[in-house]
């Protein structure tokens, strides 16, 4: 089918080493660093074209994070990202970057517990205003 999955674990940032020790997960400091790191080492270079981001909870913060990491893994998101969809995103903003913004605003759906039908528009984005 050529699909692939990448699932991030930026909950974990540290390990056990051989003596017991717990050690820091190079470029995984923070959940954060660990989805620039994924990105930039596994997501970027694959042939991927088609990414669909699933995210829940404080991964909204992290997605919103990786969006605007930096000029190269923005263009690179724009590019390739044609969904995401959160999950009781927590994600306070938009990134800081005016063109990611712009394709998250068309393809970013965040999907909250409500007594709602479902599909129903609960609160309206301003910036789809």
């Amino acid at each position: 089918l050529g699909l692939g999955v990448v699932v991030f674990n930026t909950n974990q940032n540290t390990f056990l080493d051989a003596n017991g020790a717990k050690k820091k997960l190079p470029g995984s400091e923070s959940p954060e660093e660990h989805a620039a790191t994924v990105w930039k080492q596994l997501v970027s270079p694959s042939k991927a074209e088609n990414i669909v981001i699933v995210a829940h909870s404080y991964g909204g913060v992290v997605t919103m994070s990786l969006a605007g990491s930096s000029p190269a893994t923005s263009q690179d998101f724009i590019s390739k990202v044609r969904g995401i969809y959160f999950t009781d995103g927590v994600q306070f903003s938009l990134s800081k970057n005016p063109s990611v913004n712009e394709k998250l605003v068309e393809i970013a759906k965040n999907y909250v517990t409500s007594d709602q039908p479902v599909g129903q528009l609960l609160k309206p984005s301003s910036s789809r205003d």
